[in-house]
C-alpha cells in the first residue's frame, strides 16, 4: 500500500505544476489577443456644398455614421430634410458647416435653393 501512496503523491504533484502552468500560458494568451469592438465607431463623411450642388450627389454611410455639409460656395445655404419635418440647418455662410448623424436613409434639399437636391442612404 505504502508504493501506491508514493505513486499518487509523485503525480498529483506534477499535475498540480502541469495546472499551474496551463494557467499561465492561458493568461497570458488571452491578454494578448486583442477584444473586437461590439460596434464599430462612427465616422464622419463630407457632402460638399459647391456650384449650388451636393458633392456627391448619393452618398451611402452606415447608420450612426455623421454627415457633414461645407459650404464652399459663395452665397448662403441652408440643408433641410425634403420634408421639412425632420431636421434642417441654419443658414450656412460661406465656410459654415453642418453636421447630423444620420440613422436612416434621407432625401433633403437646400431650403433656399430648392432645385439642389441630394440623397444619403443608410445600407
Amino acid at each position: 500500500m505504502e508504493k501506491f501512496s508514493r505513486v499518487v503523491r509523485a503525480n498529483s504533484g506534477y499535475s498540480g505544476f502541469a495546472l499551474a502552468l496551463f494557467l499561465f500560458f492561458l493568461g497570458s494568451c488571452s491578454q494578448s489577443m486583442p477584444v473586437p469592438d461590439a460596434q464599430p465607431q462612427p465616422i464622419t463623411h463630407v457632402i460638399e456644398i459647391k456650384k449650388f450642388q451636393f458633392k456627391p450627389q448619393i452618398l451611402a454611410v452606415p447608420a450612426g455614421d455623421f454627415v457633414r455639409w461645407e459650404n464652399r460656395d459663395i452665397v448662403p445655404h441652408q440643408i433641410a430634410e425634403e420634408t421639412l419635418k425632420k431636421w434642417k440647418s441654419r443658414d450656412l455662410l460661406p465656410g459654415d458647416s453642418f453636421t447630423l448623424q444620420v440613422k436612416e436613409s434621407t432625401a433633403y434639399i437646400c431650403k433656399l435653393h430648392p432645385t439642389m437636391q441630394a440623397k444619403i442612404v443608410v445600407r
